[in-house]
């Protein structure tokens, strides 16, 4: 596997990783309200539990997204077409990874 390769994967699993944090704290949204004919306590504590658990996978995203910032800037630039496998000027490869064109550094 080339360099390219590598980098697109990981761009990928970076982007998927953003992606997952997010889902997972909608879903703790949804369990807020999910148990019904609970205590008025248990019913509070259940919310609490919820939205602390939400707001750790929101604050796990933003902070990745933050690390990851400027090494996405500098992946970029080391990107170059280097396989006969993935041609990495194709505006389809883009697409599909999403990847904006102007990112991809011609050799």
């Amino acid at each position: 596997m080339g360099w390219s390769e590598e980098i697109l994967f990981l761009r990928e699993e970076m982007r998927r990783v953003l992606e997952f944090f997010e889902w997972h704290a909608g879903w703790w949204d949804e369990r807020k309200t999910l148990h019904t004919g609970l205590s008025a306590q248990m019913e509070e504590g259940m919310i609490a539990y919820a939205s602390k658990q939400a707001y750790l996978r929101r604050s796990m995203r933003s902070r990745f997204d933050r690390m990851w910032r400027d090494s996405k800037e500098l992946i970029g630039l080391g990107v170059r077409p280097d396989t006969d496998i993935l041609d990495l000027t194709s505006i389809s490869t883009m697409d599909i990874l999403h990847v904006p064109p102007e990112e991809v550094v011609d050799s």
